[in-house]
């Protein structure tokens, strides 16, 4: 199987491909700086650039069975406060760029990292957690993945959205609750 990844090169985005090297997949992934990459992957072939071109995304997809997508605005820190280092459409640009190569390639899964409280989720948030997201820069954050998941929604491609509540860098597992198209 031959996946592509985009946000390759990020925190769960590495993660990602490590488990696709356990498991012998396949991989293209598309990264502004390739010497990012922190996993050696016999199987990964890259390209340089970022998914907000469309045409890029296009040639990344070719040959692919699945789309897996682990992208976020970042962010200059973990501060929720600190200066945004992504264009605030990046996700939903992203997203809707996969969405058009998939259908000129027929490929018809993807995957896609959303977050915890984004779009009717969030009021089973905690108050201030609420607060935080409406008043820091976090919102652009919740304010594009809520436009990747309506693309996803309205689109005719088999989706899977993950809204991990945290993610940490440790081995114990969590009961999961799925929910997709």
């Amino acid at each position: 199987m031959k996946i592509l990844l985009l946000g390759a090169t990020g925190r769960t985005g590495a993660e990602v491909l490590s488990l696709a090297k356990e498991r012998n997949l396949e991989v293209h992934a598309i990264a502004r700086d390739p010497s990012k990459l922190g996993v050696n992957l016999p199987e990964l072939t890259m390209f340089e650039g970022t998914s907000l071109d469309s045409e890029l995304v296009g040639r990344a997809m070719k040959g692919c069975d699945a789309v897996i997508s682990c992208l976020n605005l970042g962010r200059t820190s973990d501060n929720p406060f600190a200066k945004l280092t992504a264009p605030e459409d990046l996700l939903s640009t992203s997203i809707k760029n996969a969405l058009t190569s998939m259908e000129n390639n027929g490929v018809k899964r993807i995957v896609v990292m959303s977050a915890w409280g984004v779009g009717d989720q969030i009021n089973e948030t905690p108050w201030y957690f609420r607060l935080l997201v409406k008043h820091s820069n976090v919102k652009y954050a919740y304010d594009d993945h809520e436009r990747q998941e309506g693309l996803l929604q309205n689109s005719n491609i088999e989706w899977t959205i993950v809204r991990p509540v945290s993610l940490m860098n440790k081995d114990e597992l969590k009961t999961l609750i799925i929910t997709n198209n």
